[in-house]
């Protein structure tokens, strides 16, 4: 089941957006659990990391679509966003937070079937692998999303997983990073492996995680680390 907000303060299109949302749930075989806010001030209080796809209106009033998403962007949110929009040229703009495509009003089942088909697709596809690890005497299964970055120590790999906690194996970094290769992950330094997505910015010779870890840049990744996440964002 995909989690969904759709947010949006025309009550008109909300309205429209849910009853294409329920025949393409009847169409596909997907399933959605679907919110529903109507302004930027509600979703940014309701929303919670769980959520999955975020359909968005751009033009509301007081908090628009653009700066609530650049606010869930600066919280460390990787939401898949479909902006809902009545002007094209802010499509440009969209960029900036990663949006993942754009619906012009009045919003068409088919054009939202093709982007849903798309939205989803993608999101399988980031977090359908899976690497197993050696921890101790037990072997343990992780789905790529679920790690958010890894460090040697000693001669261990220490795992600091997404969702808060760690889990340290005997896996050697060198191989976790075969087996995630493709999968949005970058060696910044020798010692460190990160998930792209789970990136809050870039500095001179670091890279803070959304997690608040600060993992050290080697300047001679530098330069490669910044295109592949440029590549990784869809910027380059």
């Amino acid at each position: 089941m995909w989690k969904v907000i759709v947010c949006d303060d025309e009550q008109e299109c909300r309205d429209s957006v849910l009853d294409m949302l329920d025949r393409y749930e009847k169409e596909s075989g997907e399933s959605f659990d679907v919110s529903v806010c109507t302004s930027g001030e509600e979703l940014l209080k309701r929303f919670d990391k769980t959520v999955d796809i975020l359909l968005l209106d751009i033009q509301m009033k007081t908090l628009s679509g653009m700066n609530a998403a650049r606010a869930l962007r600066q919280k460390g949110s990787d939401v898949q966003i479909i902006f809902i929009t009545a002007m094209s040229e802010y499509a440009i703009e969209g960029y900036e937070v990663h949006a993942f495509g754009f619906l012009k009003k009045p919003v068409h089942y088919r054009q939202l079937a093709w982007q849903l088909e798309d939205v989803i697709e993608a999101i399988k596809k980031k977090r359908g692998r899976s690497i197993v690890v050696q921890s101790g005497d037990k072997i343990k299964a992780f789905k790529s999303s679920e790690i958010a970055w890894a460090e040697v120590l000693g001669h261990d790999v220490k795992l600091h997983l997404a969702g808060g906690g760690e889990e340290s194996c005997t896996t050697p970094l060198a191989k976790l990073e075969k087996d995630l290769a493709g999968s949005g992950f970058f060696r910044v330094h020798k010692s460190f492996l990160i998930n792209m997505d789970h990136v809050r910015s870039i500095n001179q010779a670091s890279v803070s995680m959304v997690d608040g870890g600060e993992l050290p840049l080697s300047k001679h990744r530098k330069q490669d680390f910044i295109y592949a996440f440029a590549e990784h964002k869809g910027l380059a």
